[in-house]
């Protein structure tokens, strides 16, 4: 990718993008590697892991600073935000023989929901909103006062 870069200065930016996101994603497994040894520190310092982990990451920090200084931020930053995940997923899969989920989310992340085990709790009772509101009582939570939003769905 960085020949490439050097061949066609226009498709600089993009390429040194492309590999600061290849190099970033296997950063990120390097990272998940030493995370799973945190338990034996001492099987940790005397692996390779920690410092490769190390050097990778500097590599993709430079990568990535030499991608957003080729003038137009766009290009570098699209490419390195797809190949990152998508690198990251493939050595995970490969390398370290994780599963990838097999079944749909059932509910989306965003939507603002309070889990229901936090509001249907025997302490949990619905406390009235103040008047020119959309709804006329909203869940308040005993244990913490905070009052909270629900949309009647469950984790």
């Amino acid at each position: 990718l960085l020949g490439l870069a050097r061949i066609r200065s226009r498709l600089a930016g993009v390429a040194t993008g492309a590999a600061a996101g290849v190099v970033t994603g296997a950063g990120s497994v390097l990272l998940a590697v030493c995370a799973g040894r945190l338990d034996r520190p001492g099987d940790l310092l005397l692996s390779i892991a920690p410092y490769a982990t190390v050097v990778v990451g500097l590599l993709g920090l430079l990568l990535s600073q030499v991608a957003f200084q080729t003038g137009d931020i766009g290009a570098p930053l699209a490419s390195l935000s797809v190949l990152e995940p998508a690198t990251a997923v493939v050595l995970a899969v490969t390398v370290l023989h994780e599963r990838l989920p097999s079944r749909q989310l059932t509910r989306s992340p965003w939507r603002g929901s309070v889990p229901r085990s936090r509001c249907s709790a025997p302490s949990c009772s619905p406390a009235p909103r103040p008047s020119g509101t959309r709804s006329a009582t909203r869940p308040r939570c005993e244990r913490d006062g905070n009052s909270r939003r629900s949309t009647g769905t469950s984790e």
